[in-house]
């Protein structure tokens, strides 16, 4: 059982969505505060109603990378895996069902009502909804119903499984053909790199790659130019492959605060006092008075207004 996980904010409010991966039913509710504690309580009223997922799937916030979060996974023996940083598509599905429940509530008075409708409206070919996907049954909404639509049902999942992995293969297949996608080259250990910019920024930064990430296309990897040893772990999609000679400049171009006047080229010369009082015309002096002396007119950022030449008759 896979579970997606994320925050969102709407309407200067933060609420915590968990979607279901394979039947694709969503759960919102609002967080009092964005503290671990009050996101472990929101995710265990959750789980009270549908069960303790295998996996949990969600991004790198603080929130889902503290200690405690990772002590209430350990504890209910839920494998959490996150996503790289930066990289919000490998979370895509909850991404996803974020976007559909802004739009539900943006046209919809009734927030739970709305999401009451969408439990209920059949997924495009399989004529199921997340609810009978989940649960095996339609709940009763406001919509006329008879007892043979609200009569429990046994579908088959591996029919349903096979229906929904074929669709992302397709889906797959025509992004990477619009968006001219290809597998990038796997990269090796102690292999030298350049990493994104953070948000922010806009240098690449140098690294080098220490191990393979136990996720698909992720790496940790070491910064070249920093001296505390800190590790980052980025996607394949944001490294660049690099030279050791091009990591390695990246030090020589720093130069220290405290050099030294005496150790600049002997190629620069100071200028002699007496170069400074010569007896070239002041050209603005001149100008100035040019301008004063004539008709023409100026703005007041100094600019000469030419008037336009017209047909003397």
């Amino acid at each position: 059982m896979l579970v997606g996980c994320d925050l969102f904010d709407f309407q200067s409010k933060t609420c915590i969505l968990t979607v279901d991966y394979y039947s694709k039913y969503i759960d919102v509710l609002p967080l009092t505060s964005t503290i671990t504690t009050a996101i472990v309580e929101a995710l265990k009223s959750i789980f009270a109603t549908h069960g303790i997922p295998t996996t949990l799937r969600s991004d790198n916030g603080p929130q889902l990378s503290s200690s405690e979060f990772k002590k209430f996974s350990k504890e209910l023996g839920i494998d959490h895996q996150t996503s790289s940083p930066n990289f919000q598509s490998a979370n895509g599905e909850a991404e996803r069902s974020i976007k559909t429940v802004k739009n539900l509530w943006r046209k919809s008075d009734d927030k739970h009502l709305s999401l009451l409708n969408y439990r209920n409206t059949p997924l495009e070919g399989i004529d199921l909804s997340p609810s009978q996907l989940l649960m095996g049954r339609r709940p009763r909404n406001t919509l006329p119903a008879s007892k043979e639509v609200l009569t429990p049902y046994m579908h088959n999942s591996m029919n349903v499984k096979r229906h929904f992995d074929r669709e992302k293969e397709e889906q797959k297949f025509y992004y990477d053909k619009r968006r001219g996608v290809k597998e990038l080259p796997s990269l090796n250990d102690k292999c030298a790199v350049r990493m994104i910019p953070l948000p922010g920024f806009k240098e690449w930064k140098p690294g080098t790659i220490v191990k393979h990430s136990d996720k698909p296309r992720s790496y940790i990897v070491k910064r070249s130019d920093s001296e505390n040893n800190r590790l980052y772990r980025r996607n394949r999609k944001h490294l660049r492959t690099s030279t050791t000679t091009a990591s390695k400049d990246i030090n020589r171009e720093t130069t220290s605060d405290n050099f030294e006047l005496d150790n600049l080229p002997n190629r620069i010369e100071t200028v002699p006092k007496e170069a400074k009082h010569d007896n070239r015309p002041d050209v603005n002096k001149e100008r100035d008075e040019e301008v004063k002396s004539s008709d023409v007119t100026t703005t007041k950022s100094g600019r000469r207004v030419k008037k336009p030449e017209r047909l003397d008759l």
